[in-house]
């Protein structure tokens, strides 16, 4: 059976609950044992879990939170990175990124398909890159 660590980010929201279900509803019908420490990523603490559970993928989920570890700190274990993009990223990974301006122009094709002609834009409270 093959292992994925998941990293969770330490936000407040619903969203990094919701991300980790999907994650865990995709392993089971894969047949993947999802790990998902619940110790915060940090350089000390990387390199013994990746010995204990020798993953055979690793799951970041985003933050500058974890930029904080050097992505090579992963060394050849297949990455994926979620609504981040690290700096230096190791070889081999995969970065999973929000696109607001494309995401906002497919809502408002949409919405504007429904006849209305005026909307809003309710940002969620904070800077965040998907408010732009």
């Amino acid at each position: 059976m093959k292992t994925v660590l998941y990293f969770r980010s330490p936000s407040q929201t619903n969203a990094p609950a919701e991300k980790l279900i999907g994650a865990k509803d995709f392993a089971a019908r894969a047949r993947w044992h999802l790990q998902s420490p619940e110790t915060p990523l940090v350089a000390e603490k990387l390199g013994e879990l990746i010995r204990f559970w020798k993953p055979d993928g690793i799951i970041v989920e985003g933050g500058e939170w974890s930029i904080r570890v050097n992505p090579r700190a992963f060394a050849r274990i297949p990455t994926v990175f979620l609504d981040q993009l690290p700096r230096h990223p190791p070889e081999n990974h995969v970065a999973v990124l929000h696109d607001s301006l494309a995401a906002g122009q497919l809502a408002a094709r949409e919405l504007l398909l429904t006849g209305y002609g005026h909307f809003a834009f309710v940002p969620f409270p904070g800077s965040w890159r998907w408010n732009e």
